[in-house]
This record gives C-alpha cells, structure tokens and sequence, in this order.
C-alpha cells in the first residue's frame, strides 16, 4: 500500500470549497472600500451644510464603521436628507 505524504497537492486543495466562495472574499472587500470611497467623497462635497466638526466626524464614522457609517451617511447625515426630513409635505385642502 503506498503511504500518502502530509504535505502533498492533493491535501492542500480543498475540493469542498467552491470557487464562488473565494470569488464572494473577493468582491465583497472591493464593493465595501468602493462604498467608503463614494461616502467620503459625498461628505467632501456637502461641507457647505456641515460644520468642520461635523465633517471630521461623519469621516471618522464612515472609516471606522466600515459597513454601517456609509450606509448611515446616506440614509441620515446628508444635508438634503436631513432637510426632507424636518420638513414635512403637507397637504393644501380643497374647498
């Protein structure tokens, strides 16, 4: 019977792991920095409804909350957002 070495190519490979997997630990990576990317930008070119601190922290949270600080940057911290926000449509009644 011949003996299998620990260390061969055939161990090595995992054939359970499927190439979609590794295909996934690549992109999601890519579209997270991309996500970071688009919010800093966004943030640099609303800095006329910010104040400067404000600026530093939305910038701090879009860093270092890397999946919700962007996500919560376009959702609520944006000048237009947080404008429809506080103003409320109303409606004109008929007569």
């Amino acid at each position: 019977m011949p003996i299998a070495l620990a260390g061969s190519a055939a161990e090595t490979a995992n054939p359970t792991l499927p190439a979609a997997y590794d295909l996934a630990w690549t992109i999601v990576p890519i579209l997270m920095i991309a996500l970071i990317a688009v919010s800093l930008v966004s943030i640099a070119r609303h800095t006329d409804g910010l104040s400067s601190m404000a600026t530093a922290v939305w910038s701090a949270v879009v860093i270092f909350a890397t999946l919700l600080g962007p996500i919560a940057w376009f959702l609520i911290g944006r000048p237009a957002a947080r404008a429809a926000q506080l103003t409320t449509p109303t409606r004109t009644q008929r007569g």
